[in-house]
């Protein structure tokens, strides 16, 4: 258990530094919030033609509200922490893969419908909204990821071979 803990917080901070450098910054955290961005444009343009896309910055004609995907909107932060969680569980290469995209799509599918909600959220209450943005969707997402990992775990079986009664 020291050694898969050790792993997994080893590998969230180098994780962690990389994505505060510059490059990274503009070369992937920036352009996905475009992505997501966009998506969610293309979403709400379906339900509402007064929906303007500029950037990362979604805003409606008429109300006047907007809101911008920015890195600590754009899931990638427990994206990671499932990243470091998966990688350093004991199991095979594909299970690991598998694993990770099942939950790079479940987190990113839930935080589309989070920046759905809160853009029309806030054109209705700014209060309510403001609640919303900071304390409800950020406990929801860290919810899902660990109930992702959790599903995937099980999914995984129990361990092969004997257990070891010195790791516990």
């Amino acid at each position: 258990m020291i050694k898969y803990l050790s792993l997994f917080f080893g590998l969230l901070l180098a994780l962690s530094l990389l994505f505060n450098l510059e490059p990274v910054q503009e070369k992937v955290l920036n352009p996905w919030n475009r992505v997501l961005a966009s998506a969610s444009f293309g979403v709400l343009q379906t339900l509402d033609a007064e929906v303007r896309l500029s950037d990362n910055v979604l805003s409606h004609g008429r109300s006047g509200f907007s809101v911008a995907v920015e890195n600590d909107c754009n899931g990638l932060e427990v994206t990671v922490l499932l990243l470091c969680a998966v990688l350093t569980f004991p199991s095979s290469w594909t299970a690991k893969a598998r694993g990770l995209l099942l939950g790079f799509l479940t987190i990113q599918g839930l935080n589309l419908f989070r920046i759905l909600t809160l853009f029309y959220l806030g054109q209705w209450n700014e209060t309510i909204f403001s609640w919303t943005h900071q304390y409800l969707w950020p406990v929801l997402i860290i919810v899902a990821t660990l109930g992702v990992f959790v599903a995937w775990t099980r999914r995984l079986g129990p361990p092969s071979g004997p257990a070891d009664p010195k790791a516990a």
